[in-house]
């Protein structure tokens, strides 16, 4: 699992939601603001698309294997929740969240 210094807490989803900017693939989307501190990130899986909570909850662990072994490549002091729209494969997550990253670096300079 992810260490809890780099997931983002409950309280800052509203403000991410009223101030963050959108970015879009087919099945994922993700909200973006900066943050003075730290990188610090959060997978949602939506309950209509996933039905099951065994099931988002696996989709949620494969989103935060799937950062941490890109962390590197994520761009700094940015706060980022993922939006996870359906259920899917492994492969087919890590492409979809890995095809936004270009998308935020575009935006941000």
């Amino acid at each position: 699992m992810f260490p809890r210094t780099k997931r983002l807490q409950t309280e800052f989803f509203k403000e991410l939601s009223k101030k963050g900017r959108v970015f879009n693939s087919p099945s994922v989307s993700c909200r973006v603001i900066d943050t003075p501190k730290d990188q610090r990130f959060s997978i949602v899986v939506l309950k209509g698309a996933v039905k099951g909570a065994v099931e988002r909850n696996k989709i949620r662990r494969r989103g935060y294997d799937i950062i941490k072994k890109n962390l590197s490549s994520l761009p700094q002091n940015k706060s980022i929740i993922f939006f996870i729209k359906g259920k899917m494969t492994f492969r087919k997550l890590e492409e979809e969240i890995l095809s936004l990253f270009p998308k935020m670096e575009i935006k941000n300079k």
